[in-house]
């Protein structure tokens, strides 16, 4: 039984002064704490871990807002015979909206989009699975992991018809999602060197 745990903190005080700012003055804070551990056993190695997240934010001149989430994952991997093993992965995470999500109303060129963000946004809640096949020995190493996300109310930037200041205008919005696929990865040592 091993494993860590520690607290993770920042503070923004994000102010913009050029005359095209995108967000108003807006002060962020967040915090979470978070542990991970890991158990050993005689033919399987279990890992786990969780973390509690704070995110809040003071606006000066649009709504404030503040979220609380929890994050989590547990992972299992077995060894089998010849250098292989088999992973698989659960999880549940959160993501709070950006400050940029919330607040941004204005051109922003490197986006080439008049971005308007929404104050009502939720958070994201993302629920994961994935599965896989190891193999590890001196000179080779591959994985194939097949993998379904679920994400709930995804934050993603959309664009609309409308043009303002010669940019597409595009909307912060949320909508549900799901990720799903295969991938595969090879490294194969060709000399000793």
């Amino acid at each position: 039984f091993s494993g860590s745990f520690g607290t993770e903190g920042s503070h923004r005080d994000y102010e913009s002064i050029e005359a095209c700012a995108l967000t108003p003055p807006t002060k962020a804070n967040q915090f979470a704490v978070f542990g991970v551990e890991t158990l050993n056993f005689e033919h399987a190695v279990l890992q786990f871990g969780g973390r509690v997240e704070r995110n809040a934010y003071d606006s000066l001149s649009l709504e404030d807002r503040g979220f609380t989430g929890f994050s989590g994952a547990v992972g299992l991997r077995v060894p089998l015979p010849r250098d292989f093993s088999f992973v698989t992965n659960f999880s549940s995470s959160y993501r709070a909206p950006a400050l940029e999500e919330l607040y941004n109303f204005g051109p922003h060129r490197g986006n080439l989009a008049f971005e308007i963000g929404d104050v009502n946004l939720d958070r994201e809640r993302t629920t994961g699975f994935d599965a896989g096949i190891r193999h590890t020995s001196s000179r080779v190493q591959f994985d194939v992991n097949a993998y379904v996300y679920s994400i709930s109310n995804f934050i993603y930037l959309a664009p609309t018809n409308a043009v303002e200041d010669g940019l597409v205008v595009s909307n912060f919005s949320g909508a549900d999602t799901r990720f799903k696929g295969v991938e595969a990865r090879a490294d194969i040592g060709l000399h000793r060197y």
